[in-house]
């Protein structure tokens, strides 16, 4: 799926602005070249604006229908609690705010999942733990029990296989096997505060709400303050300028890049260039 570049967008609103403050110092002469190439510009950005609402809507519908099969395989949970595993599954992981709400749902709910919920919701705890949210020995004692019993059994079931698990430690393996089968639970949870569990348990939800998913999430996030920034930006730009307009001598014209634009004249269209970095393409 294309990602529109930010980077791109910024670069545009920037030219637009240098460009409209030449143009309110300018001779008359010069007024007809920068204002065509201030319109080119401008339609660049419009360009950008249908881009991302694109990908919106496109993003949007994909997570729905990912949610939606996602809930469906979860056929022994009561319409209640799948109203609250659809609303886990819309957030990228879990936050202090969060766990009180999670805590009860492990407690009320967990036994219920499949694997594959239980991949995508202990993910989104794990994640909450990566962000900063909480050590592991901090989350509330539902999540605690349900998260250690489950990282025992993926490192001691051959079955299940270790995955990313096999990347920790075998001395950091053998210490929190050895307090949690010694029913030493709250040193087991000390030892899952260590940067090595952090850092590997629940990397990548097999659930069919994955990472990526998330990730595309955030860009469109960020893609929706671009595009709600698009039509109001250079109004207040040019509302700015116009009221105090510089000198010919206060203008940075280095930062426009003129040397690298082809600025038209009244009958010949601006080639507005874009960066030399290309647009990020990966999703």
């Amino acid at each position: 799926m294309a990602v529109v570049d930010l980077e791109e967008y910024r670069r545009l609103q920037n030219a637009i602005s240098a460009m409209e403050r030449v143009l309110a110092a300018s001779p008359h002469g010069a007024s007809s070249m920068f204002a065509t190439g201030i319109q080119n510009a401008k339609r660049e950005l419009e360009k950008l604006e249908y881009e991302i609402k694109q990908e919106q809507e496109k993003i949007q519908a994909e997570r729905a229908a990912a949610v939606a099969e996602a809930i469906q395989q979860e056929a022994t949970l009561t319409e209640s609690e799948r109203g609250i595993f659809a609303d886990f599954l819309k957030k990228e992981y879990f936050t202090k705010q969060d766990m009180p709400r999670v805590d009860s749902f492990y407690k009320q709910t967990w036994d219920k999942l499949t694997e594959g919920g239980k991949d995508a919701i202990s993910h989104r705890v794990w994640e909450g733990i990566r962000h900063g949210e909480a050590k592991f020995s901090e989350l509330l004692e539902n999540i605690k029990e349900k998260e250690a019993e489950r990282v025992h059994k993926q490192l001691t079931d051959s079955t299940i296989g270790v995955n990313t698990l096999a990347q920790i430690p075998e001395t950091d393996r053998k210490d929190f096997i050895g307090a949690y089968e010694g029913g030493k639970k709250e040193e087991a949870y000390q030892i899952l505060n260590r940067q090595s569990f952090t850092n590997n348990v629940s990397l990548n939800a097999t659930h069919v709400i994955k990472s990526q998913n998330v990730q595309d999430g955030r860009e469109a996030d960020s893609k929706a303050i671009v595009a709600a920034a698009i039509a109001s930006t250079p109004e207040k730009i040019n509302q700015k300028d116009s009221a105090n307009p510089p000198s010919m001598a206060e203008l940075d014209l280095d930062s426009i890049n003129l040397k690298d634009m082809k600025i038209a004249d009244g009958t010949t269209q601006a080639n507005l260039p874009r960066s030399d970095k290309p647009a990020s393409r990966s999703l």
